[in-house]
């Protein structure tokens, strides 16, 4: 819990720890199989799309995939 509250199941959270997750993939992937290259550069665009989604796509996320109304 932080100030009180415990953990939100909002859109904004969880794409925020997917994005975590998909860095942390990235350096495990590095550090222990060497991933360079495509394979490295897929993991950051995965990443940087779901950090976009949590800090941009507020609209995108409420209306084309949970299909609420703005």
């Amino acid at each position: 819990m932080v100030y009180g509250r415990g953990w939100r199941w909002d859109h904004k959270s969880v794409f925020s720890v997917l994005s975590w997750a998909a860095f942390a993939t990235l350096l495990l992937g590095r550090a222990r199989f060497g991933w360079r290259g495509r394979k490295a550069v897929r993991v950051i665009y995965i990443g940087s799309l779901l950090l976009l989604l949590a800090y941009v796509g507020s609209r995108f996320v409420m209306e084309v995939v949970l299909r609420r109304p703005a």
